[in-house]
């Protein structure tokens, strides 16, 4: 067959991309070698020439990943369709920061993003590792090579390796499309591209994804150190190092899996922050295991105990990360989540990446087994033994989520039926509850132990006054924000109790200019968790449909209200008015006046305006608008919107003459009577108007309305002049004189009506959470902080 000659393509950066993501990955391999071959021989001057050559390739490996992202931006912001990564998540009447978010809108380019961040934190493990950089190096760059063949887009016998992000749309599409890229010249017919899918048309999508990646790749540092120390039977030494970098991992993962939830809240219409998709789900696992781990970390550098868990467990939290990775990216989860991708072909890779990060750690493990035994088991009434129980429970919750989620893979491999949880969100609180509660009163009780023993008085009476002063907020709590579970009332206790533990501690701390990270951290969660539990026990939808108009459903019809342009119908302690729209490209923004009634008639509170982003090509999204306020949010949404209001929709056309009458579905139309009118003296057939006078009588609204429609001749150019009587759904056109003496004929339409089915929730508390999540970091920051100056002191 003939090579076709094709025209307008941009071929010399995809070219260039895929040439530096293959010197990237030849650079990964090498890079792991001479670091493999250095730590055989420390110390030595050929251990420390390999060392300079492995660190030399790996910063190759940075900077060839950083050119390939160029190269894909490149192609991305100058709409270079001919490239289908570009075509499937791009398109040319994006703004600028949602081009910049179609990078990671496919697997190729959260591919890539990660590779970036893993290899920009391998650059600082490199500057600050020191004794530990060969061991840990060769982990780190051969976890790279797994990493950066997810790129390649190479095929070995039918096993897809990689997806090439450079590839052509003539490559993947030609097999279904011959036809059309026949054409030298096809790309003078690609209009524009697919876009963005419009759900990703969000701020917080430009920083979520990345900010998750950064958090995936940091996790890697940790298990790097933990598996280092078993190949050097090294068991509690490799702690001291990779406790930073556990708790920089657990500060970017949850900043990300935050802002994940900030942009559901401002994105979804379930109106919440979390709905247990198990891709949420998928993210938020890796983050439960190593905030365990951390735990059984702090325990084994302290006292020589746990040391089995906190290896284990370390390395668990990356290899869910790329669990995590297989379930979002393999398509076994396309039937029940809306964040996952289809299958891509990849699934083989996936699994032996997930195998080699399964095996490979747990060879080492048996291996060294004897060496992680503790040297003492933990009192009762010791520090240690509630970090351990703490860290366990955890694990349990972190096992029941990955175990429901993952029902999918289970019916794959063993051929099995199972159904996931029709209400997920109820399912899985009613799980976790339990579950959170015992997480805190762990927390609690363990921040008042000691290492070691404990005096029991000591710590019965102060924890009996945090008990005490627990006991009192609930109370009020349970006054004014009534909680009916029993089971979140207890919850709500318990937070309670740790937030005033961990206050007193913290101020306890900072007395002896002690950075009281670990007390903030645990303060944070316990406000985080009382917040979702006062504002989701709470929350009240308040749009009760008041406007007369039945909407089809019972629970729809009690859940959303039905406003008519102009209207303004009472909506719990407010008054809401429909007011007007505005559109901004695709999306239409409907803005919702909320009104007081005082003596003088209505005053403005303040308007909301939610939108409806219509994309024909992937659907309608319809974004939420949300009233701050310090005490509670008011969540909007509209549930339905009319495409063209305003529309006519002809209802028949009728001769009429004067007397006679039209019954137009709830309209009767009387022709009262038919005026001529000329500016001259005498009638003017090409200037003239003819009017028929009209009464229109409504049985809705019991009303009457003289009305008139006209046909005006201007200069031998007709014009018809419809009557829109109010409020009675109809336009009625005078559309000309009849052949008939005395009659004419007139014609009836239905206007589409301008109205929306509106959605509105107050969250109260909902402030709560997030300040609950912000003091969660800081606490984890201050943490991090703490570890990088004890081991800078070291040093």
């Amino acid at each position: 067959m003939e090579a076709i000659n094709y025209t307008g393509e941009h071929l010399l950066p995809g070219t260039l991309g895929q040439i530096f993501i293959l010197m990237a990955f030849i650079a990964s391999i090498l890079s792991a070698w001479f670091y493999y071959n250095a730590g055989k021989q420390p110390g030595s001057a050929s251990a420390v020439s390999m060392r300079r050559w492995g660190r030399l390739l790996f910063v190759v490996h940075f900077v060839t990943i950083l050119a390939s992202i160029s190269m894909l931006y490149y192609l991305i912001f100058n709409h270079y369709f001919e490239y289908s990564y570009v075509y499937k998540y791009s398109s040319r009447d994006l703004p600028t920061q949602y081009i910049i978010s179609c990078f990671w809108a496919g697997q190729e380019g959260s591919f890539l993003v990660w590779a970036m961040w893993q290899s920009l934190l391998g650059l600082i493990v490199i500057k600050v590792g020191k004794e530990w950089e060969t061991k840990v190096m060769t982990i780190y760059a051969v976890a790279q090579i797994f990493l950066i063949t997810t790129l390649l887009g190479f095929d070995l016998g039918g096993i897809s390796i990689g997806q090439n992000p450079f590839a052509l749309l003539r490559d993947t599409m030609g097999a279904t499309q011959a036809d059309f890229f026949s054409h030298p010249n096809y790309l003078s017919m690609i209009i524009d591209g697919n876009g963005l899918n419009p759900l990703l048309e969000n701020i917080w999508m430009t920083t979520h994804p990345p900010i998750l990646f950064l958090g995936y790749a940091a996790m890697l540092v940790p298990f790097a150190y933990a598996l280092a120390g078993l190949w050097q039977s090294k068991p509690v030494e490799w702690i001291k190092p990779a406790l930073p970098w556990t708790i920089f991992s657990l500060l970017i993962l949850g900043i990300g899996i935050i802002l994940g939830g900030m942009w559901a809240y401002v994105s979804l219409t379930f109106g919440g922050f979390w709905a247990w998709d198990p891709v949420e789900n998928a993210s938020l696992v890796p983050w439960l295991v190593l905030a365990a781990a951390l735990h059984f970390q702090l325990v084994a550098h302290k006292q020589r105990t746990s040391l089995i868990f906190s290896v284990i467990f370390t390395l668990a939290g990356y290899f869910f990360v790329l669990y995590a990775s297989y379930l979002t990216k393999s398509g076994v989860l396309a039937d029940s989540s809306a964040h996952s991708f289809g299958d891509n072909g990849m699934v083989t890779q996936l699994v032996i990446t997930l195998a080699a990060f399964f095996f490979i750690p747990l060879a080492l493990i048996l291996k060294r087994y004897k060496l992680l035994k503790g040297e003492k088991s933990e009192s009762f009434a010791s520090r240690e033994f509630w970090m351990f129980a703490g860290a366990t429970i955890m694990l349990l919750a972190t096992f029941q989520i990955i175990f429901v989620t993952s029902i999918p893979v289970w019916n794959q491999l063993f051929g099995l039926h199972i159904a996931p949880p029709a209400n997920v969100v109820a399912y899985y609180n009613k799980w976790q509850s339990p579950y959170a509660l015992l997480i805190l009163l762990a927390m609690g009780i363990g921040s008042f132990m000691h290492y070691q023993v404990t005096d029991i008085r000591k710590f019965l009476r102060r924890s009996a006054l945090a008990a005490i002063a627990g006991l009192a907020v609930t109370v009020l709590l349970a006054i004014f924000a009534p909680i009916h579970n029993p089971v979140y009332v207890i919850l709500v206790f318990s937070a309670i109790y740790t937030l005033v533990i961990s206050i007193e501690l913290a101020v306890m701390l900072l007395k002896k200019s002690v950075v009281p990270g670990g007390m903030v951290s645990h303060a944070g969660l316990a406000v985080f968790i009382a917040g979702v539990v006062l504002t989701f026990s709470n929350s009240r939808t308040i749009s009760t449909n008041t406007s007369g108009y039945y909407l089809g459903d019972e629970k729809f019809n009690r859940e959303n209200i039905m406003l008519v342009r102009g209207d303004t119908l009472e909506m719990a302690e407010y008054y809401v008015t429909y007011q007007d729209t505005n559109s901004r490209g695709r999306e239409t923004f409907y803005r919702i006046d909320f009104l007081e009634k005082n003596r003088n008639g209505y005053r403005k509170l303040f308007d909301l305006s939610p939108t409806v982003n219509r994309n024909t090509r992937m659907g309608y999204v319809y974004n939420p608008a949300t009233r701050r306020g310090l005490t509670r949010d008011i969540y909007t949404y509209i549930a339905y919107a009319e495409d063209a209001p305003g529309t006519l929709t002809p209802l028949g056309g009728k001769e009429v003459s004067t007397g006679d009458t039209i019954q137009v579905k709830q309209n009767t139309i009387i022709i009262d009577s038919v005026g001529i009118g000329s500016v001259s003296a005498e009638i003017d057939p090409n200037n003239v108007t003819l009017t028929a006078y009209l009464t229109v009588l409504n049985t809705n609204t019991n009303t009457i309305q003289q009305v008139t429609t006209s046909y005006a001749v201007s200069g031998g150019q007709a014009e018809k002049i419809p009557a829109i009587p109010e409020r009675a759904g109809l336009h009625i056109i005078f559309e000309k004189v009849s052949d008939k003496p005395g009659k004419i004929i007139l014609s009836m339409f239905e206007p589409k009506m301008d109205f929306i089915v509106l959605h509105a929730v107050v969250n109260p508390y909902i402030n709560l959470v997030w300040s609950g999540a912000g003091i969660l970091f800081i606490g984890l920051f201050m943490a991090m902080w703490r570890r990088i100056k004890k081991l800078k002191n070291a040093t």
